[in-house]
């Protein structure tokens, strides 16, 4: 982080998005520019997949159990999202429910007795 551009805000995302698409993510981090801080929102309703700040401002993380309203209480602002960029993974059916979408070619490779 030390070496982003000036003037760059931030951005935290979970790392277990393995449906992602490019254009969802991008489509968020185009709607995060217009806010302080945002968030996006799990499709389970509860956790945080995306946490951006803009330059200047604290990204002040509140990852963990219901981070979803905890985000949305200290001011972040929900994005809409596409659904890759909303389904992560804390379940094998949300794994399940990710291979539908299209995973990446290793998690597609999955055997079907892991999941």
């Amino acid at each position: 982080l030390a070496g982003r551009p000036p003037g760059a805000g931030v951005v935290a995302l979970v790392g277990d998005l393995p449906a992602l698409r490019a254009a969802d993510l991008l489509d968020a981090l185009h709607a995060a520019e217009r806010h302080p801080r945002s968030f996006v929102r799990d499709l389970a309703g509860t956790g945080t997949t995306l946490l951006a700040a803009a330059a200047g401002v604290p990204l002040d993380p509140r990852f963990g159990p219901d981070s979803a309203r905890r985000h949305a209480e200290s001011g972040a602002v929900e994005l809409e999202a596409g659904t890759s960029l909303r389904a992560d993974v804390d379940s094998a059916s949300d794994l399940r429910f990710c291979l539908r979408l299209g995973a990446g070619l290793l998690t597609s490779q999955m055997s079907p007795d892991l999941v």
